[in-house]
């Protein structure tokens, strides 16, 4: 009954802050004595908050928090939210009692806390609250790996705390800002927006411009309290910044629940365009106004933007707003475009920040050109040398390629050092230690299971100390704290599963030789070997005891009839063609390099480009300067099919009649003159 009390709370909480209504939405997990008050009647609950949370205590213990971290430990799961709202809310609701005196003393609040909880404002003391305060990392690590679908976090990472406020911070900051404020906030942003060239402001701007609005006194009295305390004051422009950055543009900021989508740029094959990003699953399309349409990407949750005038260097200074009856979209005007790589897309789109050891183009319009120099000089990023005028480049903007920030320490400092139109830029919080890379053998298997020898590496939290413990032992010398994934390959681990304990986590893993479920083909086809190089000209073939072959596909029963035909085509001709035996013929199109070809160590060449064949075998027509040259793909005897035109074909193998010396190719001129009646 304690902990179905509890749980009751848990579930009423989750659906208030967590629900549906979140997606998109910026969270701020505001309790007050009030609202308490106000969900316990909404929800027909038998025992208050502070109740339901006081039964699960253990008073008189160095643990008073052992059953609800029981609870963590049992019952949380990426799917559902971690068991510790209740008592979180109650941290938060200690946090709205100082401010709703406007006496922000570090020493009130855990007595306020105590008191809370226990009725005596010295029984839960300061030492007792490091579990909660990891309460709160869990959560928003939680909230963070769910994207936007669970709202957007608000919560700050530890680095973003004062040094004497590492505890009690996470819950001050989310009491600093009522609903109340909220629902006044739009109207302040209205007005700054007009005055601003770039968007979002600083919290500290947003702050000064609060203080003195016509309307500040309509603000909440813990709000006003907040902006005029100097040592909390920014928990309050920490929140502004996170609730301007995601505001979309309306008077009603969002309260009215309506759906909404993010409109990103796209950079593609040189070209500017428009992709728009749902944050849960969607309708397959959707009308918006002035002719905008949209439609899903297969198997995603992007959609084209279909009638919307691609992105040039006056649209991207304007704010665009798309609203429909289901679903709105908007992206904010910004002299500073930040693209990266997108691999779900294939391509680079927009983002909102910065990330340590990925790449990124970023173009400045001419009055943020400084601050993104300054930035990346400040920050030591690696970037590709200046190549002069570019053509997709907008007019009038600059533009760093290939830039890469490798310590996120450096870059949050740079960014804080140039603030202006860099300072919405500020690389995501990392709240909880995470697992990155690393070689999964199934990941439909498992997501935690990895090659031995090809180990993922591990990214600490904000603000960790360095120590990490694997396997019971402390790894010497402590890690480095800035952001930078640490590789754990070298440490040689054995096969088997494995612990990481971490800042009072832990994250398991398991190393192994081989996929429990993988098993040798029956046998295997490739493309022959010869010395150094590979007849991938050739179509594959079934692999044969007299010589190697480059394997690369299992084909089952199917044999070789299952893999498909691949020529090699070099790059730069001017006309590419592919001809069949029967008479057919293909105009074959030169792709673009694919964007991730860049990122391969070592570079490979990107002379050539693949040709999927139609059919089993012909030839590969190119042609550069007026002259034809012919390479071989297997080619079967010429046998052109009756009752079809073949004039095409016929004049593509005369006017390459002289292309190779190849007697296959012979066959083929003198079909195509018979054909003709020479």
């Amino acid at each position: 009954m304690v902990v179905q009390a509890y749980m009751d709370w848990q579930a009423v909480l989750q659906q208030e802050f967590f629900g549906p209504d979140a997606v998109g939405h910026p969270v701020v997990l505001y309790v007050s004595d009030d609202v308490a008050k106000g969900l316990q009647k909404q929800h027909g609950l038998d025992r208050s908050l502070t109740d339901a949370v006081r039964s699960m205590l253990m008073l008189g213990t160095p643990r008073p928090y052992a059953k609800i971290q029981h609870l963590l430990d049992q019952l949380a799961s990426d799917s559902e939210t971690p068991p510790v709202l209740p008592l979180l809310a109650c941290s938060v609701i200690a946090a709205t009692r100082m401010a709703s005196d406007g006496v922000f003393r570090r020493t009130n609040y855990h007595s306020r806390f105590s008191e809370l909880l226990t009725g005596d404002a010295s029984l839960l003391k300061r030492d007792h609250y490091s579990p909660v305060a990891r309460m709160w990392q869990r959560l928003a690590s939680w909230q963070h790996g769910w994207g936007t679908i669970k709202g957007l976090c608000t919560i700050p990472s530890p680095e973003e705390l004062p040094p004497n406020q590492t505890r009690i911070g996470f819950a001050i900051s989310q009491a600093v800002v009522c609903e109340a404020d909220r629902q006044l906030l739009p109207q302040l942003f209205v007005f700054l927006r007009r005055r601003s060239a770039s968007w979002p402001p600083s919290g500290q701007a947003i702050a000064n411009a609060a203080e003195f609005w016509d309307h500040s006194s309509r603000f909440s009295s813990g709000f006003r309290h907040a902006l005029a305390d100097q040592e909390f004051r920014p928990f309050a422009e920490k929140v502004l910044a996170r609730l301007a950055s995601a505001w979309d543009g309306s008077l009603d900021g969002g309260s009215s629940r309506t759906p909404r989508g993010e409109l990103l740029v796209r950079f593609q094959a040189r070209q500017f365009g428009w992709i728009a990003r749902l944050h849960q699953d969607g309708e397959p399309s959707y009308e918006l106004q002035d002719g905008v349409s949209l439609e899903r990407i297969p198997h995603t949750r992007y959609y084209r933007v279909l009638g919307l005038q691609n992105p040039t260097g006056e649209s991207l200074l304007r704010d665009t707003r798309l609203a429909g009856a289901c679903l709105s979209l908007y992206r904010p005007a910004s002299p500073v475009l930040v693209l990266r790589q997108d691999d779900e897309l294939d391509c680079m789109t927009s983002t909102d920040s910065i990330e340590p050891e990925e790449e990124h183009i970023i173009l400045a319009a001419p009055h943020a050109r400084q601050d993104v120099e300054r930035l990346v000089t400040l920050a030591q990023a690696s970037r590709e040398a200046d190549a002069g005028r570019l053509a997709w480049v907008p007019e009038g903007w600059s533009v760093h390629r290939k830039v890469v920030f490798d310590d996120a320490l450096k870059l949050k400092q740079a960014i804080s050092r140039t603030g202006g139109t860099v300072q919405g830029l500020q690389p995501s919080p990392q709240h909880h230690v995470r697992l990155t890379g690393g070689l999964l053998l199934d990941p439909e298997l498992s997501r935690r299971l990895y090659l031995r020898g090809a180990e993922p590496s591990v990214l600490l939290p904000d603000g960790a100390s360095g120590e990490v413990v694997l396997d019971g032992a402390l790894l010497e010398p402590p890690f480095p704290v800035r952001g930078v994934p640490v590789p754990l390959w070298p440490s040689q681990l054995p096969s088997g599963k494995h612990i990481l304990e971490a800042e009072g986590a832990a994250e398991s893993f398991s190393t192994a030789e081989e996929a429990p479920t993988s098993q040798e083909p029956d046998f295997s086809c490739g493309f022959p070997v010869s010395g150094q190089e590979t007849a991938a000209v050739y179509a594959a073939c079934q692999e044969q005891s007299n010589g190697p072959v480059l394997r690369g596909a299992g084909t089952d029963s199917l044999g070789i009839s299952a893999v498909p035909g691949i020529v090699l085509a070099q790059r730069g001709a001017d006309t590419t063609l592919f001809l069949a035996c029967d008479g057919r013929v293909w105009n074959v199109e030169e792709p673009d390099t694919p964007h991730w070809w860049e990122r391969l160590k070592p570079k490979p060449s990107a002379y050539y480009f693949e040709v999927a064949l139609q059919v089993s075998g012909g030839w590969l027509l190119q042609q550069r300067n007026g002259k034809w040259a012919a390479r071989p793909a297997s080619p079967p005897p010429p046998r052109l099919s009756p009752g079809r035109d073949h004039t095409t074909w016929i004049s593509c193998v005369l006017d390459a009649a002289s292309a190779s010396r190849d007697p296959r190719w012979d066959e083929y001129v003198a079909v195509a003159r018979e054909a003709r009646g020479e």
